[in-house]
């Protein structure tokens, strides 16, 4: 293999055990058949202001602003040093894909867009003239490269009809979120408890619904015990505060490769988002992190809110889709009433669905050809 047929892959993360698991996954293992370097970027370009509007808020922005093209402008005169050693780079979301392909761009290397999260015209970024210059210019640049690499069709879909990408002949790679199964040597606990443990893990806060569980919880909390893992926001920390039954917490850090143990304690996993327009929030069937621990532990799920889940939950019985949280009740009885057979269920459809060696020749192929 000559020295130039290398991948170069450019994130916003420090590639080490904090990194998120389905992006070290795939470099670890996309590692192991090709040379694969990674270069932090250091930012996705997101910026974010208040919706009071304050005088202040605009001035931080600004500056936030300001930070971020400078910042952007030294990440870039670091990548040119090195960029043009590589016949293929895979750039992480839209921003860094922009920047790259417009001051990078040179006629030997292909360029590929990884599509983790989807700016949608309702969501809380798009209003940013930073981000919608961004968005102004992706069409352009996905025409000229015609790669990318997204988790499937529907969240491709959605991509295209946010940024308006008018040409068809897009070459694409559908690659769901997509983890390492667990160390063989794990021993995972299996009995079901009397008195289950239910546990949402990573944001912990109205957005993801905690509110509701924590609510129910109050008048429930015999029947079933209430574990939050992750980060709490702000204003759900007020809430916990003010309650008498308050939920166990496990606010520890705790490296994302290591979260299945933290997994194993619970019974039942929840995953819920507020939509609210956010169709990138909507489209989780390939999509959802969080959807894959649980899964790769056997553990069953219970889903709530408007989400892409409901064909997946029906075709593998992994566990149960409520529209609200009075169902809730009742759908923990349920799982528990056949707990085995959503737990094997669940382990069915991570082994079929998102464990990463299923994609990883087919990926290289595809990236190389």
């Amino acid at each position: 293999m000559q020295e130039k047929s290398k991948i170069l892959i450019i994130g916003y993360e420090e590639y080490d055990n904090n990194m998120y698991p389905h992006t070290k996954a795939i470099i670890d293992k996309l590692g192991q058949v090709q040379k694969v370097e990674y270069f932090n970027f250091k930012q996705r370009g997101f910026l974010w202001i208040k919706k009071d509007y304050h005088i202040k808020d605009y001035i931080k922005s600004f500056a936030s602003t300001i930070r971020l093209i400078i910042e952007a402008i030294r990440n870039l005169k670091r990548l040119s040093k090195i960029i043009n050693d590589y016949n293929y780079v895979i750039a992480i979301d839209h921003y860094i894909y922009v920047l790259v392909s417009l001051f990078m761009c040179n006629k030997k290397t292909k360029y590929i867009l990884w599509s983790y999260d989807i700016i949608v015209k309702k969501g809380p970024y798009y209003s940013k003239l930073w981000i919608k210059l961004i968005l102004r210019l992706f069409p352009l640049i996905i025409q000229k490269h015609k790669y990318i690499i997204i988790q499937d069709d529907e969240r491709f879909q959605l991509l295209k009809d946010t940024v308006n990408i008018q040409n068809q002949d897009i070459n694409i790679f559908y690659l769901p979120v997509c983890i390492e199964d667990i160390p063989l040597q794990y021993n995972k606990r299996k009995n079901l408890r009397d008195k289950p443990l239910l546990l949402q893990c990573g944001y912990i806060g109205f957005i993801r619904n905690s509110h509701f569980f924590t609510e129910h919880y109050q008048k429930h909390y015999l029947e079933y015990n209430l574990m939050f893992h992750g980060k709490i926001s702000e204003n759900f920390s007020l809430l916990l505060k003010k309650i008498e039954i308050k939920p166990i917490l496990s606010l520890d850090l705790i490296v994302p490769n290591e979260v299945y143990k933290i997994i194993d304690e619970c019974d039942i996993g929840i995953i819920s988002y507020m939509i609210r327009g956010d169709m990138n929030s909507f489209f989780m069937a390939n999509a959802c992190g969080q959807l894959c621990e649980f899964l790769r532990m056997g553990k069953p799920v219970i889903i709530m809110g408007n989400m892409n889940l409901s064909k997946l939950v029906e075709k593998y019985k992994f566990g149960i889709v409520i529209s609200d949280i009075f169902q809730l009740k009742d759908a923990i009885n349920k799982i528990k009433e056949d707990y085995q057979d959503y737990s094997d269920n669940a382990k069915r459809c991570f082994d079929e669905n998102y464990i990463v060696d299923r994609y990883i020749e087919r990926l290289h192929t595809w990236i190389i050809k």
